[in-house]
């Protein structure tokens, strides 16, 4: 989980930027930075449907707001639930 501490002392504003520190997660082609684009370990390119904003599926999210809490990242075998 990426906290909204370390959100904010990141400045954060994107999921890329979010994801920085987070291991098996690297950054793509973000199309000139009208998306965000990163690889997952062992999972492929984000666009599978396997974001998720409030639970419900994100193809192409961008940018947060004032109300982002935390980003979670799940890992490990129960993350293919």
């Amino acid at each position: 989980t990426v906290s909204d501490q370390v959100l904010e002392n990141q400045n954060a504003t994107t999921l890329d930027e979010a994801l920085y520190n987070v291991s098996n997660v690297v950054q793509t082609n973000t199309l000139g930075g009208t998306q965000d684009a990163f690889v997952r370990s062992g999972f492929g390119a984000n666009r599978d449907g396997s974001i998720m904003t409030n639970g419900l599926r994100t193809v192409l999210p961008r940018r947060f707001n004032a109300a982002t809490e935390r980003v979670e990242v799940l890992k490990g075998p129960a993350s293919t639930l």
